[in-house]
C-alpha cells in the first residue's frame, strides 16, 4: 500500500511537473498570441502589435508588424483550396526579395483598377507591362493613350511628347514649347521625316542640313561613257542650237521641273559630271584646233617673212 502510494506520489509528481511545464508552454503561447492579435487604438487597427501607428492624422490605419527583424508583417489572400492567391510584403533579409513585394501566388496578372473596375496598369506573370491593355506582348505596351501622348518627359516645365497617330501609322515627337512643330515623324513603313509629317522617302527633312561629310551611293552609272569612241558628242552647234529651243542644256531637267520635283544629289551630279566630261572634249579639240591654227599662222609667217626678203633686194 505504501509502495502505492509512493508510486502513486511519484506520479502525481510527474503529473505536476507535466502541468506546470503545459502552463509555461501555454503562457508563451499566449504571450506571443497577444503580439498576434488584433488591437484597435484610436480607430487604428494593429496586428502584432497592441500599440499600432497611424499613418497621416485624419485616415485609420493597419498597422501590421513582423515577429522578426528586418521583416514587416504580410498581408495574404487564398482560395479555400490554395489554387489561386496574393501577397503583399516587404523584407530586407536575403531569403525573399528586397523592397516591396506586390504579387499573386499563381500565374494571374496584376491589375490596378481606378474608377470601378476600370483597369488603367496590368503586369502579367511573365514581367510584361500593360497601360491601357490587359493584355500586354512586350515588356511596356501602351494601347489607345489619351490625346494620342504615349510618353510624356517633362524637364524645366517643358514636355517631350512621344505621339502616335490614331490610325498608328505614324509616331511623333514634339515639345510643348512650340507644340504646333512636331520635330519628327516616323511611319509604319519606315519613312523618316524632319520638319515635315509627311515624309515622301526614307529620310525627308524640309529645312537645312548642316553635315561635314555626305556619302552617296549611285543609282545610274558614272558616266565615263563619254570618253568612249562610240560616245555619240554633239557638236557645239547642235548644243547651241538646244539650248534656243529649250532653254536649257541637253539632259538636264529645266529649272521649272528642279522647281517643282526637286533634285536627286546622285543622279544629278552624274549629269553634271557629264557635262563637265563633255566640255573637256571640247576643250581638248579647241586645244587640237587652236594648235594646227598656230602652225598654220607661223608656216605663213615664215612664207612672208621669205617673201619680204625678196623683195628688198629686188
Amino acid at each position: 500500500m505504501i509502495k502505492s502510494i509512493k508510486i502513486g506520489s511519484i506520479e502525481i509528481k510527474i503529473l505536476m511537473a507535466v502541468l506546470f511545464l503545459t502552463a509555461i508552454e501555454l503562457k508563451a503561447q499566449h504571450d506571443y498570441d497577444n503580439q498576434s492579435v488584433i488591437y484597435s487604438k484610436n480607430a487604428n487597427l494593429g496586428l502584432g502589435t497592441n500599440t499600432p501607428s497611424s499613418f497621416g492624422t485624419d485616415s485609420p490605419t493597419l498597422d501590421l508588424r513582423g515577429q522578426r527583424t528586418q521583416r514587416t508583417g504580410s498581408i495574404l489572400g487564398q482560395s479555400s483550396d490554395l489554387s489561386i492567391g496574393w501577397k503583399i510584403g516587404r523584407a530586407d533579409d536575403s531569403s525573399l526579395p528586397n523592397g516591396m513585394v506586390i504579387g499573386t501566388l499563381d500565374s494571374a496578372p496584376i491589375n490596378f483598377q481606378t474608377g470601378g473596375n476600370n483597369t488603367r496598369f496590368t503586369i502579367d506573370n511573365i514581367g510584361n507591362v500593360g497601360i491601357g491593355t490587359i493584355n500586354p506582348n512586350m515588356k511596356l505596351h501602351i494601347k489607345n493613350p489619351s490625346g494620342g501622348a504615349a510618353i510624356g518627359i517633362e524637364r524645366g516645365n517643358k514636355i517631350w511628347r512621344f505621339d502616335i497617330e490614331d490610325t498608328g501609322n505614324k509616331l511623333f515627337l514634339s515639345n510643348t514649347s512650340n507644340p504646333g512643330n512636331l520635330l519628327f515623324t516616323y511611319t509604319n513603313d519606315g519613312k523618316f521625316g524632319i520638319g515635315t509629317t509627311a515624309p515622301d522617302s526614307k529620310l525627308t527633312v524640309k529645312g537645312k542640313i548642316h553635315a561635314e561629310e555626305v556619302k552617296i551611293d549611285l543609282s545610274v552609272p558614272a558616266p565615263d561613257y563619254v570618253f568612249k569612241k562610240e560616245y555619240d558628242l554633239p557638236t557645239l552647234e547642235e548644243v547651241q542650237h538646244y539650248i534656243q529651243e529649250k532653254g536649257h542644256l541637253p539632259n538636264i531637267p529645266s529649272a521649272k521641273i528642279m522647281e517643282t520635283k526637286g533634285v536627286d544629289l546622285g543622279i544629278m551630279n552624274m549629269k553634271l559630271l557629264e557635262k563637265i566630261e563633255e566640255l573637256t572634249l571640247y576643250a581638248i579639240a579647241q586645244e587640237k584646233q587652236l594648235k594646227k591654227q598656230q602652225y598654220i599662222n607661223k608656216t605663213l609667217e615664215n612664207r612672208l617673212e621669205k617673201i619680204e626678203a625678196l623683195l628688198i633686194k629686188e
